[in-house]
């Protein structure tokens, strides 16, 4: 009859008395019906039929009480009644009556659920749209409330309505939570493809929110079971390789892992084929690049004949293991080893300490200064001359030679400096040019690296392990393609050699025939290994070479060429690795991958293989540098294309390998010293080796050493300066130095200068003893023991022979490679000495010279063994007289009288802070008082005096020309010289001289 008002005021009537009563169930009917009558009562209202005016929003809210108060009353039911069954806490199989009733009224609810009319006015339609979100709000939470009770069933199209009443009120995390629950139920009520239906909603939600990882990542794997157990593998494999690779140890248990990698590796290997395809849509996102590589995959198998072609299943960009491509370093192998070993050093004593990177600035600095003075070597063998004029141009740098050189001597120097300062300029112009050139607007970015053939490379990358199980990985390598040039190729020749595609080729003709088969293998080595490596190369696994042919008999409208595909000798080695990744831990893997042939060599990416069961390949992405060289690029930030894992792969080069012997025990010690083995004395001469080894596949010559300290001196056969036509040795030049530095040495390969060369895996040893400097004294104190650290770079360069293919001629032409070492050395405090000339009272021509040495090293006694003194116009005697012995450390309590007499045996041993105090007599030499008019040079002598403690010591005199220590003398003087000078000639250039 549809009166709504005469039933609804006999429920309310009635309801009392089932209350009453305790007759819930009806008690909550009536609660329902009452809703029922209070929704009939508005939409007559809204035609008008009735005679009454009712609020809609006071109605609709009275309305919302009934029906909660109903849902109550029948979830309270169905509890007493699940509480006297005493049945399990689990879900129940069959739901109670009044489980049923209250699923219905929800229901009911979802599906009957209306909005009151909009009003005309915008405050009515805000407050009406607000209303409408409060109303979803409380559907959907009633409906979430009622699914607890229910079957899985009926539970998940619960969560189901409830989710999308969550969604209506702009909820949409509470709307996945509730989808991915009601997935969850009806996977639990075996109904596979409405979860499968209901994970991919939820997934929607989560994978464009990167707060929710972990939820995200559960939700991935329900939908990769789901997947799974419904027999679709394609997807299920993109999941679970999505899986592995980002989730946390910690947060996944190990069972669950294990189930990822399990199901990973049974689908790989019982359905490849469908694998294959969730495969070939991890390599790409986008559609178009997908379409490419499949046809550049269908173009390899198609023309591979007569080989027999067949893709092998690998998954890429499978984050397992996770690889920090910012982590990436490509070297050659010998630089690798150095950096990376611990134990890694230049020599085989403590002293030189170990292999370090130094600073690029000092690098650059010497690398310019040893081309400088190399090329005004060069235009002083070629007799080229420098006016005053344009010395005077460029600066006019006054000599820097003591008062005692001869003039000719000084401008020969001032003559090689003002050489090397040209050169100077002509190099830091270049310099500038190149960074001038990189701020230009046709910029492209830097060259790839100059590599040579059988030249070993090492790819360093960190990777780790996210999962909390062990993780064995095989197979590891190198993926990479090797393009030869144009001008180095034939027709018919390959030109690309690539790993990248998993493609398994064979030669059917191999399997036909044994014989041929071993005949064929014969030919191709299967190990490869070279000179400086302890590694051993192998071929890459899925090489492939393809084949340019040129359609000659088509006209030239529709001439074309064809690549074809097949199986031969590599391009290129790689090493197989096997790596255990623990739970995790990240570890640092060296890759080695070596060129054999010329061309443009581009590192791709790293293949393994999983368990040794299944392949995976990561691809590298490396960013470039920005580029600032126009306005544009610096707003939108571009960059340029990264060349650091490309290389220019040239014909065979040399490659030098330094190490430094040292070659006798230390001398000037005792044997109690309790001194560290480690730490340099300022003035010690050391004896050492220098083994130059060429690890290279071509002889270098011209090898050059540049230092920035003067402590090496070559023991070699001196070479007679070319500017000396006489026969004196003061003109020889000094420890086989180049130009006027002191610190740039020629290292001599052979017997001879048509011998000068070291051919590949030759070694030549050069002795040379070594000095450390005297100006990097530290202070000694009676409580610490000073140190101090002296940085040493030493610069070898050296050439070699290229042929350069012109338009229709071969040129040879002359390049060089570098070899930089730089070590930090300690600096323990030694001897220091002053002097002091006063005039003669007896004899007119003589001095007296007062010479006082202090031991400033608190662990260490010193042997006094001799002092000398070199000059030309002067020879040195000792006085008869005693010798003082002060102690420094009793000197600040008035102790400082302790005098040890010349009848003392042990005056020539200095103990620890003492300080020794000597007189000598400065007597002319005989051609200083003979004829002043003698055109005769004269020579340098030495004069020695031992401490020997006796009255009657005497005094030997030799030429300076025949005493190692003084080549140190000559070096220093020489470096000090141009330094000043070069420091000199900066200050006047950049403008801050007077």
């Amino acid at each position: 009859m549809k009166d709504y008002e005469a039933a609804y005021s006999i429920y309310k009537l009635i309801k009392d008395d089932y209350k009453n009563d305790r007759a819930m169930l009806q008690y909550a009917s009536v609660q329902e019906h009452m809703a029922l009558c209070l929704y009939g009562i508005l939409k007559q209202a809204e035609k008008g039929s009735t005679g009454q005016y009712y609020n809609p929003s006071h109605t609709m809210k009275e309305m919302f009480g009934f029906l909660e108060t109903a849902l109550f009353h029948y979830t309270r039911v169905a509890e007493e009644d699940r509480a006297s069954s005493s049945s399990s806490p689990a879900r129940p199989t069959t739901a109670p009556a009044a489980t049923r009733l209250a699923t219905r009224l929800c229901l009911v609810l979802s599906s009957c659920f209306v909005v009151t009319p909009s009003s005309s006015s915008t405050t009515e339609t805000n407050s009406t749209a607000q209303s409408t979100i409060d109303r979803h709000l409380e559907v959907a939470d009633l409906l979430a409330s009622a699914s607890s009770h229910e079957t899985s069933l009926g539970a998940a199209v619960l969560l189901e309505q409830s989710s999308a009443h969550y969604y209506k009120a702009c909820m949409y995390r509470k709307y996945a939570f509730h989808m991915l629950m009601s997935g969850h139920m009806f996977r639990s009520a075996h109904q596979e493809h409405h979860a499968f239906r209901c994970f991919t909603s939820a997934l929607y939600i989560y994978q464009h929110d990167g707060q929710w990882k972990e939820l995200h990542n559960h939700l991935r794997s329900a939908l990769a079971a789901q997947l799974y157990s419904l027999d679709r593998m394609a997807i299920s494999v993109e999941l679970y390789a999505k899986l592995v690779g980002t989730t946390g140890g910690g947060r996944v248990s190990v069972k669950s892992q294990q189930k990822f990698l399990h199901h990973l590796v049974e689908i790989c290997e019982h359905h490849s084929k469908k694998a294959l395809v969730g495969a070939d849509r991890m390599a790409t996102q986008s559609l178009r690049k997908r379409q490419a590589r499949m046809q550049h995959i269908v173009s390899i198998i198609r023309h591979s004949k007569p080989y027999t072609s067949k893709r092998v299943l690998e998954i890429p960009n499978m984050d397992l293991p996770q690889i920090q491509d910012s982590s990436i370093q490509v070297e050659v192998e010998a630089e690798a080893d150095k950096r990376n070993s611990s134990s890694s050093t230049i020599s085989n004593h403590a002293l030189l300490g170990k292999w370090k990177e130094g600073d690029s600035e000092i690098w650059n600095e010497l690398e310019c200064l040893t081309i400088a003075e190399l090329r005004a070597c060069d235009e002083k063998k070629k007799g080229a001359t420098i006016s005053l004029e344009q010395s005077s141009s460029t600066g006019g740098v006054p000599s820097s030679s003591s008062s005692g050189t001869d003039q000719h001597q000084a401008d020969a120097e001032d003559l090689s400096t003002r050489r090397i300062f040209n050169e100077w300029d002509q190099e830091k112009a270049h310099h500038r040019f190149t960074a001038r050139l990189q701020k230009s607007s046709t910029y492209k970015g830097e060259k790839p690296a100059v590599r040579a053939i059988n030249e070993p490379l090492v790819v360093q990358v960190t990777m780790k392990n996210p999962l909390a199980i062990t993780v064995e990985l095989h197979h590891v390598q190198l993926v990479a393609r090797l393009v030869r040039r144009k001008e180095e190729m034939t027709e018919e020749e390959e030109c690309v050699c690539t790993n990248e595609d998993a493609i398994a080729m064979a030669d059917p003709s191999a399997k036909s025939n044994d014989d041929t088969a071993d005949d064929t293998t014969a030919t191709v080595p299967k190990e490869w290994t070279f000179p400086g490596s302890s590694q051993t190369f192998v071929q890459p696994d899925f090489m492939l070479l393809s084949t340019t042919t040129n359609n000659s008999s088509s006209s030239s409208a529709t001439a074309a060429t064809t690549t074809k595909w097949k199986s031969g000798s590599p391009y290129f080695v790689v090493t197989r690795q096997t790596q255990v990744l623990s739970s995790c831990n990240s570890t640092t893997m060296s890759l080695h991958i070596c060129p054999l042939v010329q061309g443009d060599l581009e590192i791709l990416g790293l293949r393994c293989k999983l368990s040794n069961k299944v392949w995976s390949y990561h691809p590298f992405h490396l960013q470039g540098p920005l580029l600032q060289n126009t306005q544009h690029h610096r707003a939108t930030r571009a960059r340029a294309p990264p060349v650091l894992l490309k290389s220019n792969v040239q014909a065979g080069m040399p490659r030098l390998k330094a190490t430094w012997e040292h070659t006798n025990s230390r001398s000037g010690l005792d044997d109690n010293n309790n001194r560290s083995n480690s730490s340099w004395l300022p003035g010690e001469v050391t004896h050492w080796t220098l083994r130059l080894e060429n690890m290279g596949t071509a002889p270098c010559q011209s090898v050059t050493l540049k230092t920035d300290v003067p402590w090496i001196h070559v023991l070699q056969q001196q070479q007679q300066d070319s500017a000396a036509d006489d026969d004196d040795p003061e003109l020889i030049g000094t420890s086989s130095c180049i130009g006027p530095s002191g610190t740039l040495l020629a290292l001599r390969l052979g017997g001879g200068d048509d011998n000068n060369i070291l051919l590949p895996g030759q070694v030549v040893n050069i002795p040379f003893t070594m000095r450390a400097s005297t100006n990097t004294e530290a202070k000694a104190t009676t409580t610490k023991w000073n140190k101090r650290k002296q940085d040493l770079y030493f610069l070898f360069r050296y050439e070699f022979e290229t042929t350069t293919t012109a338009s229709s001629s071969k040129k040879k032409k002359n390049q060089h490679r570098w070899l930089r070492q730089m070590c930090t050395v300690s600096m323990a405090p030694s001897l220091t000495l002053s002097a002091s000339v006063m005039p003669s009272y007896w004899e007119r021509t003589e001095h007296i010279l007062s010479v006082e040495i202090t031991n400033t090293n608190p662990q260490t006694s010193f042997i006094l063994d001799k002092l000398a003194l070199a000059s030309r116009d002067y020879r040195l005697q000792p006085i008869n007289t005693t010798t003082t012995i002060e102690d420094d450390t009793t000197a600040t309590n008035d102790n400082s009288d302790a005098t040890t007499t010349g009848d003392n045996n042990d005056e020539h041993l200095l103990q620890a802070f003492e300080r020794s105090t000597m007189h000598y007599r400065l007597i002319p030499t005989m051609t200083t008082t003979s004829s002043n008019n003698s055109n005769n040079k004269k020579k340098c002598m030495l004069s020695e005096c031992p401490f020997d403690g006796s009255s009657s010591s005497t005094t030997s005199r030799q030429e300076c020309t025949t005493s190692d220590c003084m080549e140190y003398v000559c070096l220093e003087r020489a470096h000090n010289n141009f330094t000043t000078a070069f420091d000199t000639y900066n200050t006047m250039m950049s403008g801050d001289g007077d």
